[in-house]
């Protein structure tokens, strides 16, 4: 294969590995609790980058004396290790796979496993993840639109009676 496959700029399916995947614009409550796990997991780092930043930072702390923060970094560390070291998908392209699943599969159910196989489906087709990404952008924008108003605290809405008095 010279070329990625490159998905249409408005495609809602496509193809790989002989399956065919939806692009879901949303999904469940379950999907989401994944989906903010996975998010974690890619702010904690699952690189060698994130593992020699996690290592630097212990080293500082524990210069410094404070070591239940250096414990926490080590953790961190080790944690970045083994999943460096179990070559275990970035979980980035894990969040993916809550968008884009095969046709017919149950969008209530979702395991690391499965998404495995889904982004094993995805390399064999040889398909540019820029495009998976721009697709599960999208949706992860209109979601987090979606959910504005009801994160919004009390304190962001002001006092009623503000308004009033100044009338």
């Amino acid at each position: 294969m010279e070329q990625l496959q490159r998905l249409p700029e408005n495609a809602r399916s496509f193809h790989a590995n002989g399956k065919t995947y939806i692009i879901h614009e949303s999904t469940t409550a379950d999907g989401l609790e994944e989906l903010e796990e996975l998010k974690v997991r890619a702010a904690t780092g699952n690189t060698a980058a994130a593992l020699l930043a996690h290592m630097q930072k212990a080293y500082d702390l524990m210069n410094k004396g404070r070591l239940a923060d250096a414990a926490v970094s080590m953790y961190n560390a080790i944690d970045s290790g083994e999943k460096i070291a179990e070559k275990r998908r970035h979980s980035q392209l894990l969040q993916l796979t809550i968008f884009a699943r095969p046709l017919g599969h149950d969008v209530r159910e979702w395991s690391e496993e499965l998404a495995n196989t889904w982004i094993d489906d995805w390399q064999k087709e040889g398909l540019d993840v820029a495009d998976l990404f721009s697709k599960a952008g999208d949706c992860l924008m209109r979601f987090q639109l979606a959910s504005l108003p009801s994160s919004l605290s009390i304190s962001d809405l002001g006092n009623e009676s503000e308004g009033e008095a100044g009338e």
